[in-house]
């Protein structure tokens, strides 16, 4: 008799609190941890870890992740997420924030590989209150470049919501089904590509800044927008450490934030 295969499942709820950002609520369980390095920077770096080694069909990932009132947090990962050939369906990531009044959070994780014939499905989703800040990173690459991988299929579903107070002020849902659309305007002859996200007060200061940036960079192309109190960046390319060396240049130029420490390693 066929026995399914084992799959990986993982649960995390952080919450930090105050202006000392102390831990409160800590839930995990599977395959997910998180752990707190020590650091003399005001705001508390939280790293989340895959256990498990990588993502495949039929895993299934959620993490809750709440910065109380008065507290400044920067999440990450501890390495790129893999999604590797599925088998046994589509794996499954749901990632939620809460930026409570007054405090700041970044999520700034390390990029994510689409594998060959992967299969993920993606749900991200922020709430953010008054007076509070909010930035976010993401890298897709697609395949692995080092090994010179050419995807040519896989299944991606991955949809953002940001809401601010009760207002949904940002939304994108996008991917695809079988095959990877290369040959699209979007896609056409890049390995990789990647967003910021910020909410805040100094939303049209960074907007401004981004706009008096030098932009020529052969192997990288970006733009921004603001809409809706959300600032949002894109950027694409052939090379995906191009595109990370634009995102650390940017992060430290516009936002004046140095990367995580464990992106150093």
């Amino acid at each position: 008799m066929y026995q399914p295969l084992e799959r990986a499942t993982g649960t995390l709820k952080a919450t930090i609190i105050g202006s000392q950002n102390k831990i409160g609520e800590l839930y995990q369980e599977g395959s997910s941890r998180i752990f707190f390095p020590k650091n003399f920077s005001k705001i508390k770096e939280c790293v989340v870890i895959n256990t498990a080694g990588g993502i495949t069909g039929g895993d299934k990932f959620e993490c809750s992740i709440e910065a109380a009132e008065e507290s400044s947090i920067v999440v990450t990962t501890q390495a790129s997420e893999k999604i590797y050939k599925a088998s046994n369906g589509s794996a499954e990531v749901e990632v939620t924030f809460f930026v409570r009044r007054n405090s700041k959070l970044l999520w700034l994780p390390q990029d994510t590989i689409l594998f060959s014939k992967s299969d993920l499905s993606r749900k991200i989703t922020i709430f953010i209150e008054d007076n509070s800040e909010f930035l976010a990173f993401d890298q897709i690459v697609l395949g692995r470049s080092a090994m010179g991988e050419n995807i040519q299929k896989s299944n991606f579903n991955d949809r953002w919501k940001i809401y601010k107070g009760d207002k949904l002020i940002y939304f994108d849902q996008s991917g695809w089904r079988e095959s990877v659309p290369l040959h699209c305007a979007g896609l056409k002859g890049i390995k990789s590509y990647a967003s910021f996200y910020y909410v805040g007060a100094k939303s049209v200061v960074y907007e401004q800044k981004l706009k008096n940036l030098k932009k020529d960079n052969k192997n990288v192309y970006f733009g921004s927008s603001l809409r809706n109190d959300c600032l949002l960046v894109r950027m694409f390319g052939s090379d995906a450490k191009a595109i990370k060396d634009r995102a650390i240049h940017l992060l430290l130029e516009i936002w004046q934030v140095d990367t995580p420490n464990v992106w150093k390693v």
